[in-house]
């Protein structure tokens, strides 16, 4: 979880947790007169105030997976944890993790700008520059969940990429077409495995951005913090479960006991 933390306190601080979800209770009551007035409530405004915050929060999940990714996969394999020789573990997972986390991040700002425009779009045309009326909202509401649900979908596949493309030595496409073939075989729930634990964390975010009047800004920042912390470690630890699960391979950390 340690190894985590990093990543964590840089989302913690610049970007809200599942943000795609957890702006609609900010929306709802919202006075939306311009597209950057949606922008706001799902991004935080220092984030795309500066540009240091984009390399922070790239450096910091990049040094998650590097060293998360090997620690998991080392404890599955052999069955102990040690964290020997980081250097060398993250050395395993370099290009994977690097390859990974620049489309991941990619997919993200495409989903993004393409939700916030939809929203903004139904919003002038259902309600029109103001408060959202009840349609709008049920509109918003139908059209994040319908492209959060989408995004979980394409991007379920590529969790078996870096773990492929480490553990068998594939390429980027060899890995690719692997993951997909190993998507197919249990598509609902490695999805639903994947979506729901997001989902929770976009309520418990959504209510705490409702209660915004009775949490401060610190609290809120923290909240932040620990949902991000926990997003990343179940991330990466489903990785390497569903990964073991699907390929077949044994888990040696996993004791069996005879009658």
């Amino acid at each position: 979880m340690l190894i985590a933390l990093p990543a964590a306190v840089a989302l913690g601080f610049f970007i809200r947790p599942v943000a795609s979800l957890s702006f609609l209770p900010l929306y709802a009551t919202a006075d939306i007169r311009t597209f950057l007035d949606i922008v706001w409530l799902a991004v935080e405004p220092r984030t795309l105030t500066w540009i240091w915050p984009g390399f922070l929060i790239f450096g910091t999940l990049f040094f998650t997976f590097c060293l998360a990714m090997p620690f998991i996969e080392t404890h599955f394999r052999v069955g102990r944890m040690s964290i020997k020789k980081p250097f060398s573990l993250m050395n395993h997972y370099f290009l994977p993790a690097l390859k990974i986390v620049f489309i991941v991040g990619a997919v993200f700002a495409l989903y993004f700008a393409v939700l916030l425009s939809l929203t903004a779009l139904q919003h002038l045309m259902i309600s029109g520059a103001g408060v959202p009326n009840t349609a709008s909202v049920i509109v918003t509401c139908v059209l994040a969940l319908f492209m959060f649900c989408l995004l979980c979908w394409l991007c379920s596949p590529f969790m078996f990429m870096a773990p492929v493309m480490q553990i068998y030595g594939y390429s980027f496409a060899d890995a690719f077409t692997s993951s997909v073939s190993y998507y197919g075989n249990k598509p609902f729930k490695v999805t639903f495995g994947f979506a729901f634990v997001f989902f929770i964390a976009a309520l418990v975010r959504g209510v705490a951005a409702a209660l915004g009047a009775f949490i401060p800004q610190w609290g809120q920042i923290i909240i932040s913090i620990v949902l991000h912390l926990f997003l990343l470690v179940y991330f990466c630890a489903y990785c390497m479960v569903v990964t073991f699960g699907v390929t077949g391979m044994e888990r040696k950390d996993i004791k069996k006991y005879g009658v």
